[in-house]
C-alpha cells in the first residue's frame, strides 16, 4: 500500500489525523527509517488539511536538502533559521522582561567574536568566560538540531555560521527585553491621578480590539480576492452580532460553541458551518493570534463533522451522461450552452476560468492553438490556475476558432452578467446546472453540472495512461511533490497527451 497520499490520514482509533509519506529510497539511509509519520493533533479535518499542506512542505524541504550533499548555507538562510530564537524569547517574557536571566547579554556580546590579538589560553578561565563558553555551546547544540530538523548538512561552517547566527538572535532579543524593562508600566497612569481604578486580571492584559481591526490585518497581508473578502467579512459581522461584542479579546471558545450550534439549530449543513463559517473565522482569528493582538485562537479547536454520508459523495459524468450533456450542447444556439461544456469536457479547467476568457486568451504557443488562463482575465483560485491549455481537435473541428473569430474584444461569454465583483463564474454556474437540470435532464444531486467535468477530466486521465504531473498542469492543480515542481510543462508535450483523450 502507498503511504504518499496527498490528503492526511484519520487515525481509525483516536479520530486524529497524521501525516504519513514514505521516503524516497534513495535518502533512506540519511533520514534513518522508510517512513515518517506524526500526529497533526487535530480531528477537525479543515485544520488538518491546512496543517498537512505545511507540514508535507517542510518535510520535502527537508529531503530535498538532504539530497544535496554537504551544500553550504548561505547568511540569508542561517538569519532564517535563527528567527524563531528571537521571537520564542520575546514571546516568553514580553509581558514580564525582568524573568529573562538565562541570556546575559553583556556577555552575549563576546559570544563568536575573535579572540583579541596577543590573548593566551589559561587553565583558570574567569568566570566571565566559562559564562560566555556555556552561552556558545548552547547555541552550538541549538544549531545542530536545528540543521537536522530541516535536513541540510551539520558541517562545521554549516554548524559555526548558524550558531553565530542564534547568538545574535538571542542577543538581540535579549537586549530588546532589557530595553521592554526599563519602561514605568505606571506611567500611562500617572496623568488619571492617584484616584485612577486600577485594573487587574485578564481585563488588563488586552485593551479592546473592534473585529474590523483584524479583519483588516488579515485582508491587508492575505489579500485575498473581492469575493473572499465580501464573504468573510460578512461573516464575521454575524458573528459579531451573535455574540452581541465587537470586541475580539472578548471573545471565547465558548461562544463559537453556541454559535455552531445554533447555525445547526437553524438546518445550515455541516459542509457550510465547517468551511464557510468556522473556516473563514478561524483564519482571521489566527492572524490575531499570531500577530499578538488575541491570546490564543478560540476557534482553533472548534470542529464539525464533515463525514459523507453513503450516496452523497460528488462524482463526475458517466460516458453516457457526458454524451448527453455533450449531444445537447451541439444543438444549441446560445453561446454559453453551445460551448461551455465542451470546453469543460476537453480542458478540465473550471468553469470559472473558462467563464473569464476573453478573445486575446486564444493564442497560439510552438504553432499549438491555446488557451491561457491569465488573472489579467479575471481572479484565478491559485498560482498553478495560471497556465496555458491546448486545444483539443474535438473543440476546434467543432468550429470554436471560428466562434471566437466573429465574438468582440473583450470577454467571449459577454451575454452572462457578470457579478458586483465583475466575475461571470457564479452566474455561470447557475445557468449551466439549471440547463442541465431541466433541459438535459440530468438530476443526480451527487452530480455537480460544471464541476463534475472536472472529476470526468481526472478519470480519463487516469483510462488513457496521462501521467499524474501532466493531470495536475493542465487542470490547475498544485505540484504533489518538489520533484513535480522542477521544470516546465511545454506546450508540444500537454498536447501530446491532451490528444490521447478520444
Amino acid at each position: 500500500m502507498s503511504l504518499k497520499m496527498s490528503s492526511p490520514w484519520k487515525h481509525p482509533k483516536t479520530g486524529m489525523f497524521w501525516v504519513r509519506r514514505r521516503v524516497p529510497a534513495h535518502l533512506v539511509s540519511r533520514v534513518g527509517r522508510r517512513e515518517e509519520k506524526f500526529s497533526l493533533k487535530t480531528k477537525d479535518p479543515v485544520e488538518a488539511k491546512r496543517l498537512f499542506v505545511q507540514a508535507v512542505a517542510e518535510m520535502e524541504r527537508r529531503w530535498e536538502n538532504l539530497g544535496i550533499a554537504d551544500r553550504e548555507l548561505t547568511p540569508a538562510e542561517a538569519s532564517q533559521l535563527a528567527r524563531p530564537f528571537y521571537d520564542g524569547m520575546l514571546e516568553e517574557f514580553r509581558h514580564q522582561p525582568r524573568l529573562q536571566t538565562r541570556w546575559d547579554p553583556d556577555v552575549g556580546a563576546d559570544c563568536f567574536s575573535p579572540r583579541p590579538e596577543g590573548s593566551t589560553f589559561t587553565l583558570q578561565p574567569s568566570e566571565r568566560d566559562l559564562r560566555r563558553i556555556t552561552m556558545e555551546g548552547w547555541c552550538t547544540a541549538f544549531a545542530q538540531e536545528r540543521l537536522a530538523h530541516v535536513g541540510m548538512a551539520q558541517t562545521e561552517p554549516n554548524v559555526g555560521m548558524l550558531a553565530r547566527s542564534i547568538a545574535a538572535a538571542l542577543q538581540a532579543a535579549a537586549l530588546e527585553l532589557l530595553r521592554l524593562s526599563k519602561i514605568s508600566v505606571f506611567a500611562a497612569s500617572d496623568a488619571a491621578g492617584s484616584s485612577a481604578q486600577v485594573r487587574v486580571g485578564p481585563e488588563a492584559e488586552k485593551a479592546p480590539v473592534e473585529a474590523k481591526t483584524i479583519f483588516e490585518g488579515w485582508a491587508g497581508e492575505r489579500k485575498p480576492a473581492q469575493k473572499t473578502l465580501y464573504t468573510y467579512e460578512k461573516v464575521l459581522a454575524a458573528f459579531m452580532d451573535f455574540v452581541g461584542t465587537d470586541d475580539v479579546t472578548k471573545i471565547t471558545q465558548k461562544h463559537v460553541i453556541d454559535w455552531k450550534a445554533d447555525m445547526l439549530a437553524k438546518g445550515l449543513t455541516t459542509k457550510t458551518i465547517g468551511a464557510s463559517k468556522l473556516g473563514a473565522l478561524r483564519a482571521i482569528f489566527q492572524w490575531a493570534t499570531d500577530n499578538s493582538i488575541t491570546a490564543a485562537n478560540p476557534f482553533a479547536k472548534v470542529t464539525i463533522s464533515l463525514k459523507k454520508k453513503p450516496g452523497e459523495r460528488r462524482r463526475g459524468y458517466s460516458d453516457e451522461e457526458a454524451g448527453k450533456v455533450l449531444r445537447a450542447a451541439e444543438k444549441e444556439t446560445s453561446a454559453y450552452r453551445r460551448w461551455v461544456p465542451l470546453l469543460c469536457a476537453y480542458t478540465g479547467a473550471r468553469i470559472s476560468e473558462i467563464s473569464q476568457l476573453r478573445k486575446e486568451d486564444l493564442v497560439e504557443v510552438q504553432g499549438i492553438t491555446c488557451l491561457q488562463f491569465v488573472p489579467e482575465a479575471g481572479s484565478l483560485k491559485n498560482a498553478s490556475s495560471e497556465r496555458i491549455i491546448p486545444l483539443h481537435p474535438k473543440v476546434i473541428e467543432a468550429g470554436f476558432l471560428e466562434f471566437v473569430k466573429e465574438r468582440k474584444a473583450g470577454a467571449i461569454f459577454a451575454e452572462v452578467p457578470p457579478d458586483r465583483f465583475g466575475a461571470r463564474g457564479g452566474n455561470m454556474t447557475k445557468l449551466i446546472a439549471r440547463w442541465v437540470r431541466e433541459e438535459v435532464g440530468i438530476v443526480d444531486p451527487r452530480v455537480a453540472p460544471s464541476h463534475a467535468w472536472r472529476h470526468r477530466f481526472k478519470t480519463l486521465c487516469r483510462r488513457h495512461g496521462i501521467s499524474a504531473d501532466i493531470g495536475d498542469a493542465l487542470s490547475g492543480h498544485s505540484a504533489r511533490t518538489v520533484a513535480d515542481s522542477y521544470g516546465s510543462f511545454e506546450t508540444s508535450a500537454l498536447y501530446r497527451e491532451l490528444c490521447k483523450l478520444p
